[in-house]
């Protein structure tokens, strides 16, 4: 996995994030609760190996994610990581990069590009 160097690169992970992760967990416990126990245990390793940098909203971001949704719908979880990208320089890693597009944040697909 290549998250597992994120404390050498200075990674960090959106608590947004960490709910859509639980979602999606609460969504296979239903189908396979076998499975669902595997995605807690990798869930709660992911939580450990971020720890204290997982970002949290504050009042900047939140001004931001509203100015965005002035100029063009974005999806919430979408919005929000790109301004809490941008607003602490940071570059955004996601699959929807699409949805982000123009927002002023640079974007690192997460299944081609490999931070060094």
């Amino acid at each position: 996995m290549w998250w597992v160097g994120a404390a050498n690169w200075g990674l960090f992970l959106n608590a947004l994030t960490l709910g859509e992760i639980r979602e999606s967990i609460e969504g296979v416990r239903q189908r396979d609760p076998v499975r669902a126990i595997v995605l807690e245990t990798w869930l709660s390793e992911v939580t450990k190996v971020f720890g204290s940098r997982v970002l949290t909203m504050d009042a900047a971001r939140a001004t931001a994610r509203g100015r965005m949704a002035a100029v063009r719908t974005v999806p919430t979880s979408d919005a929000l990581s790109a301004v809490t990208a941008r607003v602490l320089g940071l570059a955004l890693v996601t699959r929807n990069a699409a949805d982000v597009e123009g927002q002023g944040v640079p974007v690192l697909y997460p299944f081609v590009v490999t931070p060094r």
